[in-house]
């Protein structure tokens, strides 16, 4: 799943950080759309399950299993395209080259609540949300200290979100 604005006065980013500058790579550059998000691949990983609960309980088995199959896909290839082996956490997203975005986001911590990411990365993923680069004793950041697009005072680029840190907390 990934966006990318239909006219030159739409929004460039489509996710939940839909500030201009809310998408960026480690070392402060812009991702360039389209843009795939890796919360959103997340939602639509939750949904694919959902829905395959209500098609098993309504009785079409073929459908329930069609939607865990396209679930079971859509897990693997983020956890093989998102995961960032040398860093310890997922990108906050895939440029148009489809490349990761490697900058430390709270973004992954929607995807521990919708549960696509593998068993053994959400030990890692907590720890690096609950890190001093991310933790600010206030709340969990929506950009790591040492990014370097970071801000305390950013709209999305460093502040603390409640939604965002509520989302995290429930997983």
């Amino acid at each position: 799943m990934e966006y990318q604005r239909l006219n030159d006065q739409g929004l460039i980013n489509q996710g939940w950080k839909d500030s201009w500058d809310g998408v960026n790579f480690a070392d402060g550059r812009m991702a360039e759309p389209p843009i795939a998000l890796c919360e959103v691949q997340g939602y639509v990983y939750g949904a694919y399950i959902a829905r395959a609960w209500m098609a098993y309980d309504a009785g079409d088995l073929a459908l329930a299993r069609e939607l865990r199959e396209r679930a079971a896909r859509l897990k693997k290839q983020f956890n093989e395209q998102f995961w960032l082996p040398a860093r310890g956490y997922y990108a906050i997203a895939l440029d148009r080259d489809k490349r990761p975005v490697d900058a430390c986001a709270s973004n992954m911590g929607h995807c521990l609540w919708n549960g696509i990411i593998d068993a053994d990365k959400a030990p890692l993923v907590a720890a690096r949300l609950m890190s001093p680069e991310m933790f600010s004793g206030w709340g969990i950041r929506t950009l790591a200290t040492d990014m370097g697009a970071y801000n305390p005072a950013s709209y999305h680029n460093g502040s603390v979100w409640p939604h965002d840190n509520a989302m995290i907390a429930t997983a």
